[in-house]
């Protein structure tokens, strides 16, 4: 008896062990890029943050019911990504030295994982916000940023990206949006 109970113990030990460390591999996994990322915007390390953002999946959420050719997506993708460089970036490198980030568990979605977080701004002003990533080869990358903010049943970041290009594109077409993307990245 004595036997079986420690077989028993050993067992779920064992379990309880392998759970927590799928646990851990997801959260090493996630915060992984993020750590990169935010450590190369900080070091004004552009092109290399720019490796762990999923610029394609970030532009199909702007993109979604249009039916974009493959050659102006990626069009419209390499000037999203020269308007990041350009003005994201900069502007984001400007705070760094006034925030504190923390970071909760990662949550696993259907599509993706998301990582809480909060920022305190120059120690008084706290905003939430989550961290979106979706695997793409065996590893995982940035796709978006979500505020707490819900805009007609949306997250506000994906709200006002969609919201800011959705009459362009209706109206004039995905050739104008992507001359006004490259505009106002040269600004």
């Amino acid at each position: 008896m004595r036997n079986y109970l420690i077989f028993t113990i050993s067992i779920l030990i064992l379990i309880c062990g392998n759970l927590g460390a799928e646990d851990k591999s997801l959260t090493s996994q996630v915060m992984s890029p993020i750590n990169k990322f935010t450590g190369f915007v900080r070091y004004k390390k552009y092109d290399k943050a720019l490796e762990y953002l999923d610029l394609e999946t970030f532009c199909d959420s702007i993109l979604k019911g249009h039916d974009i050719p493959a050659n102006k997506k990626r069009e419209f993708i390499e000037a999203v990504k020269v308007y990041i460089q350009k003005q994201s970036f900069p502007k984001v490198h400007k705070y760094f030295d006034k925030i504190d980030v923390n970071y909760e568990k990662p949550v696993e979605k259907p599509k993706h994982v998301e990582v809480p977080a909060s920022i305190l701004y120059e120690g008084k002003e706290k905003i939430l916000f989550s961290w979106i990533l979706v695997k793409k080869n065996g590893k995982y990358l940035i796709a978006d940023f979500l505020s707490d903010v819900i805009t007609e049943g949306q997250h506000a970041s994906i709200y006002e990206k969609y919201k800011q290009v959705e009459p362009i594109l209706q109206t004039q077409g995905i050739d104008v949006v992507i001359k006004r993307i490259y505009k106002l990245a040269n600004q």
